[in-house]
């Protein structure tokens, strides 16, 4: 009951903004599920820390030039890339059969997070009034990090009673689903 009065501090945008970010976090499943498939594809598991570890190299690299493309053609641009980029990274992790394309997979999913990790914080400090930074924070956060349980609950419910590759189809499903709908977003903003 006490975050539905901030609500009203917030326009339609910053509430369809978090809407959709929920709705991202709501398909992207832990990442534990892409170890899975990765030892499933073929990746000995002697070598999935190296293949985490590619995967947190490129997310590094990557941040500090996706902060300068964000600066340079725009946070909605470079946000906007980033759902896209997960939703055919996840459709990958659904059809990959080599372990050359685990690979490629999770280097990409290195850009994706250096795309998009800071830049969607970013991308809402600019679209909240300036007196309720905190309470927006807040209420992404929690909107988001409420999201993220039931995420890989699903997850695991469709990896188990459907098919590992489902899961992958759900979340690329949720990301294009999102894609869609900030560019609605950024398209008509009011």
């Amino acid at each position: 009951a006490l975050l539905f009065p901030t609500f009203r501090h917030f326009d339609r945008m910053t509430l369809f903004f978090i809407l959709i970010a929920t709705l991202f976090a709501l398909g992207n499943s832990s990442d534990a599920f892409l170890i899975l498939r990765a030892e499933q594809v073929g990746i000995p598991t002697v070598m999935i820390p190296a293949v985490y570890l590619l995967f947190n190299l490129v997310y590094s690299i990557s941040a500090i030039p996706a902060g300068m493309a964000a600066d340079r053609f725009g946070k909605k641009r470079i946000i906007l890339s980033g759902f896209a980029l997960f939703a055919g990274l996840y459709y990958g992790f659904a059809v990959v059969s080599t372990s050359v394309g685990v690979w490629i997979l999770f280097a990409l999913y290195g850009v994706f997070m250096g795309l998009t990790e800071g830049i969607q914080k970013a991308f809402l400090a600019t679209i909240i009034p300036p007196d309720f930074k905190a309470t927006a924070y807040g209420v992404y956060a929690t909107a988001t990090g409420l999201a993220t349980l039931p995420a890989s609950l699903i997850g695991g419910l469709l990896w188990d009673r459907v098919s590992p590759a489902a899961t992958f189809y759900f979340g690329s499903a949720t990301a294009a689903l999102s894609a869609l709908f900030f560019a609605i977003l950024i398209l008509y903003p009011k």
